[in-house]
Formats: structure tokens, C-alpha cells, sequence
């Protein structure tokens, strides 16, 4: 594992709140939060229904953007994530993202519009208050 990827997944501990932006069919930036985690491959996988707006926004154009990793306003270092949005369905997946808390928005494990999307990242920006950012990239 390089420093630029430890520094990243200790930014991105566990379960957090993260800005996710996706693009509406008239071309424009939408923002909602969703509760991600980050996996040690980088990516960030959330929970959502499959009859959601954003999944709809992700199916027409999966390009996406995540900022995460500031759980207050005392956080020096922060995360901007681009990447393309996959949407899963398959049992294994869901079953790995699946915790407790799912219950007050999804009946379980098996109820028909539960879906996960994980996001690839292509660029992933450690942001800060005093320096430039430091940028892993995909390529």
C-alpha cells in the first residue's frame, strides 16, 4: 500500500456522512447526503433505493463526485473523490454494505429495491486548509 492510499483510508474511516453530487437530466449538479464507506480498494460503497432520483441521475451519466472524510469543523484534511457510479444488486454485495441502520429506509437484506453503488474512483484529491492538494489518480 503507497502513503497516498494509507492517508486516503485514514481519512475515510467506517461508515460516514458524504456529499454525493450527480447530474440531473437537464445538465445541472445535484447534492444530497448518503452514508458511504470506503473500501481498502478505494472505492465508496452506499446504500439507496432503486426507485431513488439519483439512481436514475447515475443510469443516465455515472460520472459522480464525493467529498468526504471532515466530521467537523475541526478537520485539517478532507477527501474529493471523482469517479463513475456502478449500481449493484447482486446479494453479495448487498449482504457486505447491509448494517442495522439500513432498517428505518429498507425492509432488509432482500427487499427488491434495496441496491448499493459503489463508486470507482478516477481521482481522489486530499484536501486541506494550508497546502495544496495531494492527488492519487487511477491512471
Amino acid at each position: 500500500m503507497t502513503d497516498i492510499t494509507s492517508r486516503i483510508l485514514a481519512l475515510a474511516p467506517g461508515l460516514q456522512l458524504v456529499s454525493l453530487a450527480t447530474v440531473t437530466g437537464q445538465g445541472e449538479a445535484w447534492v444530497r447526503f448518503v452514508a458511504g464507506r470506503m473500501l481498502p480498494d478505494l472505492s465508496i460503497w452506499f446504500s439507496t433505493h432503486l426507485s431513488s432520483r439519483k439512481i436514475g441521475q447515475i443510469r443516465a451519466n455515472p460520472s459522480v463526485h464525493a467529498t468526504l472524510g471532515a466530521s467537523d469543523f475541526s478537520a485539517t484534511e478532507w477527501l474529493q473523490v471523482q469517479g463513475n457510479a456502478l449500481i449493484s444488486t447482486d446479494q453479495q454485495d448487498r449482504d457486505k454494505f447491509w448494517f442495522d441502520g439500513l432498517r428505518a429506509y429498507i425492509s432488509g437484506v432482500n427487499d427488491p429495491d434495496y441496491a448499493v453503488v459503489k463508486i470507482i474512483p478516477r481521482r481522489i484529491e486530499i484536501g486541506s486548509m494550508t497546502q495544496a492538494p495531494v492527488v492519487w489518480s487511477a491512471e
